[in-house]
């Protein structure tokens, strides 16, 4: 990854989560990591998405067409960014990169899934924390 996003360590930050195969709703659920893809191009075809961006980078910073993404033939997982912080009855991870300036607000963003979501996502700033993560079993 390149330009001004790179610029603040945005480069090497990871969303993890224990292996999951997707359980049947109506449909099944993605399953962790497969079914699911980062976008930084719009949403891709073939999947649903919701969009990651916080509103107060400038334009120029490009964050406007990120967009994490499932499977459009999985059940959806209820999946929700708020870039004002947590959502109610909802189990959140911040997501946050340590050296972006406090001026863009990424303090209070989250990534919330529904309370009784089988993903337990943890957000990662670093390498060192991503390879903690998956020690205890996770993978980002």
């Amino acid at each position: 990854s390149s330009g001004i996003n790179a610029e603040y360590g945005w480069k090497d930050d990871y969303l993890c989560n224990k292996p999951y195969s997707g359980a049947y709703v109506y449909n099944s659920l993605p399953s962790w990591p497969e079914a699911f893809k980062w976008s930084n191009a719009g949403v891709p075809a073939g999947y649903h998405c919701d969009r990651i961006w916080e509103l107060a980078n400038p334009a120029q910073h490009t964050w406007k067409d990120n967009f994490f993404c499932w499977r459009n033939n999985k059940a959806d997982p209820g999946i929700r960014f708020n870039m004002n912080g947590a959502v109610p009855i909802s189990h959140c991870v911040q997501i946050i990169e340590g050296a972006d300036p406090a001026k863009y607000t990424w303090k209070d963003n989250i990534l919330c899934v529904p309370p009784t979501s089988q993903y337990t996502f943890s957000w990662n700033y670093s390498k060192a924390l991503k390879d903690a993560q998956q020690r205890e079993g996770k993978t980002c």
